[in-house]
């Protein structure tokens, strides 16, 4: 069977193999970068939300010889996993006050998800859009959010200044940054594949961690080392560290994930840096984890940061 005939069959199943009261839905829709994904949404009798259980990496056990009935039964138990560890209902949603604390804010590209941001708050900065999420769950194995839509905007009723100022404290308290040095950071990515969870020694302070100056590489993300690109906006923290370091930098949005800083004092021809992010973005990237192709320039002296031209 195709895709679109699997996706009725899996809903069908799920309705008649263990489903006594509730609605099954399969929905498609755009992740980041216009990623388009398919997803099914189990909603049990008394729950107001979903975890969507993405059904592409299903259809390819299918096509590998997977019985549907196998298929049904590790949907149900990441299904059950998930419920276990993302609650369903959400009794605050709609009441801002409660909810501020827990919004984030993301970095994405502004061409690329131009689609999706038609259905969002957002702000422009650079070749950039901020987009909002809100924390639906935290726990020991890590966090589940949900973006933040206009209608939940127009329900909270609140500026996107607003907004904006909430998520920026949220987003550093929970994502703290870390500079390191590429070396440093690359063994400790090593110590996260070998179970760690995140990109933080023990005793570590992250608002306190500085490599040593005069390096021509550091990475810039945060200590969980997801969507630390979003460290880019973060107050005062890269002019701070262009004063500490005594040295202006090119930034490379090396994916969504982290921040290249290239000291200015190791770089020839600035036009070779355009070069060197268009390439790690076509051959390593993953297409939902690109950023951008730009590359961008704080200066140690005003601390600002701007966006360069190709020309420049």
């Amino acid at each position: 069977m195709d895709y679109n005939e699997f996706q009725d069959v899996i809903r069908e199943r799920i309705l008649t193999d263990w489903m006594d009261d509730g609605e099954v839905e399969v929905s498609e829709f755009y992740k980041n970068n216009g990623q388009k994904k398919v997803a099914v949404y189990i909603m049990e009798a008394g729950e107001n939300a979903s975890p969507a259980i993405y059904l592409e990496r299903y259809y390819d056990m299918y096509q590998q010889g997977y019985e549907i009935p196998q298929i049904i039964v590790l949907i149900r138990a990441e299904y059950e996993f998930k419920i276990r560890n993302t609650p369903q209902n959400i009794p605050d949603l709609d009441d801002y006050e409660k909810m501020k604390g827990k919004v984030i804010f993301r970095l994405v590209n502004y061409e690329k998800n131009r689609q999706f941001l038609e259905d969002c708050p957002h702000i422009p900065v650079f070749d950039l859009a901020i987009t909002f999420r809100w924390i639906s769950a935290r726990n020991s194995e890590g966090m589940a959010s949900a973006v933040v839509n206009n209608r939940l905007m127009e329900v909270w009723g609140v500026s996107l200044e607003e907004l904006l100022e909430a998520a920026m404290v949220t987003t550093r308290k929970l994502f703290p940054p870390v500079i390191r040095e590429m070396s440093d950071l690359l063994g400790q990515l090593a110590d996260m594949e070998r179970g760690g969870k995140q990109l933080l020694r023990e005793g570590e302070d992250p608002e306190n961690v500085r490599p040593e100056p005069g390096n021509a590489l550091y990475v810039l993300t945060n200590i969980h080392g997801t969507n630390g690109a979003s460290t880019l906006l973060y107050e005062s923290l890269l002019a701070d560290f262009a004063v500490y370091a005594d040295s202006g930098f090119y930034i490379l949005p090396s994916s969504i994930n982290e921040l290249i800083l290239v000291s200015e004092e190791f770089v020839e021809d600035p036009r070779d840096l355009f070069e060197m992010v268009s390439s790690c973005n076509k051959t390593v990237v993953y297409p939902e984890d690109l950023l951008s192709d730009s590359v961008y320039y704080i200066d140690k002296t005003s601390g600002k940061i701007r966006m360069l031209k190709r020309s420049s």
